[in-house]
């Protein structure tokens, strides 16, 4: 009787030890197994035969392995309630990200306020004739840019983005404003708004991100860099393809509207890196796209809609050097081949740009041209002398932000020492010459030094030779151009 009075006190002292509300505070600790197993084997006194013990030693066994089943419960059950207990879902913390930006614990929601200001220095030394030709060029100094942006998600798939551009003190005009659907079914993503035209790599490269001042005068001469419309994009599941396709309007002025029945513009791209290795330190990047404008853009100096195509040397702010004047058309057509190899800290990148002007004239009563077509390349080389290397995006098939390795800090070193530093050649050729049209033929070679101070930080140095070939009178020439930029974006 007394070893039955001993089991049943063993089994009330177990019950009481898991009991839930026997633990006062979420820091009570269930019983140690070996000490229970050695309580109970204290309390059991021998009943009888051999057998009878050995059942016992089982159970017992049996209620140390339930007792460690209980405790990792109960320590889960404890960190979930101390978590849902100490943390919002929807509450925001701050970080720097190249930015500053908020995100919500639950990574639903986001918000970032940024910009980016660039101030160029220039001067320019211009042969008399091209001068006369083209017009005087005077140094001087202006902002090339001032933007300020806000960027955010909602509910984890709507992304919204707001940019405005204030250089123009006169005129403020759209960059990207868009909001965008994410994780589509099929598609992927779907943008719309004042959207970057998906066309070409050096359009599709953020120009915070560019080697040079500008993009190559080949951008210059044919496409546009920001249109209302429509983008559906995404990538492949290795992130070795990206494609994108969009519906829009032309936008010249970058003032968010565009008018015009049936005057649509179809834009297609398509990229691919069919090697890299090295974590992207090395690869090859392969592309192309097209795109389809429908009419032009109405002309009040001639009543009528035309297309029209002008270039300058690569720098802003100058005077074009080369000019198709108006053309009509019914439509007109771009075609993009692009490619870049990295290798490390040098890289190299090109793009064929062909346009065909449809059923082109000139306008008041001028001849009928037929299909006019105008077309222009670039080739550029880079080399970051600190041993980084130009990042590439997978996701969008385009070149991101150089990192420095180390950030110029003044006064713990030479400062020339620190931060990375780049740099750089590009040739280009931009041909507007067809038959009945004398647009002319534009030559440049861009060199380039950029100090990066940190990534948000640089200074570039940017000198330019460019040649004008323009049939017909001798308004031929040379000129070489010089700048200075100092550029801060956050």
């Amino acid at each position: 009787m007394q070893g039955n009075h001993h089991r049943i006190l063993a089994a009330l002292w177990l019950l009481a030890s898991i009991t839930p509300g026997s633990t006062a505070n979420a820091q009570t600790r269930l019983p140690d197994t070996n000490v229970v197993m050695a309580s109970q084997a204290s309390l059991i006194e021998p009943v009888g035969p051999s057998v009878q013990l050995e059942d016992l030693a089982t159970q017992v066994q049996r209620q140390a392995i339930e007792i460690d089943r209980l405790r990792e419960q109960f320590a889960a059950s404890q960190e979930a309630m101390l978590k849902s207990a100490t943390v919002d879902p929807l509450s925001f913390r701050g970080k720097w990200d190249y930015g500053l930006w908020f995100e919500s614990a639950n990574g639903d929601f986001r918000a970032n306020i940024g910009g980016r200001v660039e101030q160029d220095w220039v001067w320019f030394d211009t042969e008399p004739d091209l001068a006369a030709a083209i017009g005087h060029m005077d140094d001087g100094v202006f902002f090339r840019r001032a933007r300020i942006h806000g960027a955010g998600r909602m509910y984890g798939v709507i992304d919204l983005f707001a940019e405005f551009e204030a250089a123009p003190v006169d005129n403020l005009v759209f960059q990207d404003m868009w909001a965008q659907l994410r994780e589509i079914p099929l598609i992927g993503h779907l943008r719309v708004g004042h959207v970057k035209v998906p066309l070409g790599l050096e359009n599709y490269t953020s120009a915070k991100y560019i080697t040079f001042f500008e993009r190559s005068a080949v951008h210059d001469a044919f496409q546009q860099e920001y249109d209302p419309g429509m983008v559906a994009w995404n990538y492949g599941p290795e992130k070795n393809v990206t494609w994108a396709a969009a519906l829009m309007r032309l936008d010249p002025d970058e003032s968010g509207r565009a008018f015009g029945n049936g005057r649509y513009s179809g834009v297609g791209r398509v990229t691919m890196v069919p090697w890299s290795a090295n974590d992207d330190r090395a690869l090859l990047h392969l592309g192309g796209g097209y795109r389809y404008d429908h009419g032009g853009i109405f002309d009040p100096a001639v009543g009528t809609e035309v297309v029209r195509f002008r270039t300058r040397p690569e720098f802003r702010n100058t005077r074009r050097f080369l000019d198709t004047g108006p053309l009509i058309s019914s439509g007109t057509s771009i075609l993009v081949v692009e490619g870049a190899v990295v290798l490390g800290s040098f890289s190299v990148q090109a793009e064929y740009l062909s346009t065909t002007v449809h059923d082109a004239s000139i306008p008041m009563g001028g001849p009928a041209l037929g299909n006019a077509s105008f077309d222009g390349y670039y080739v550029y080389a880079s080399y970051l002398l600190t041993g980084e290397t130009r990042p590439y995006d997978r996701t969008t098939g385009a070149f991101g932000r150089v990192v420095p390795a180390e950030n110029v800090r003044p006064g713990t070193g030479n400062m020339l020492l620190q931060g990375a530093w780049e740099v750089g050649i590009r040739y280009s050729l931009v041909d507007l010459n067809d038959p009945g049209v004398n647009g002319g033929v534009l030559q440049t070679v861009t060199t380039g030094l950029t100090w990066y101070l940190n990534p948000n930080t640089k200074v570039l140095f940017n000198y330019i030779w460019a040649r004008r070939d323009v049939p017909g009178p001798p308004v031929d020439g040379d000129a070489n151009l010089f700048g200075t930029r100092f550029h801060i974006a956050f």
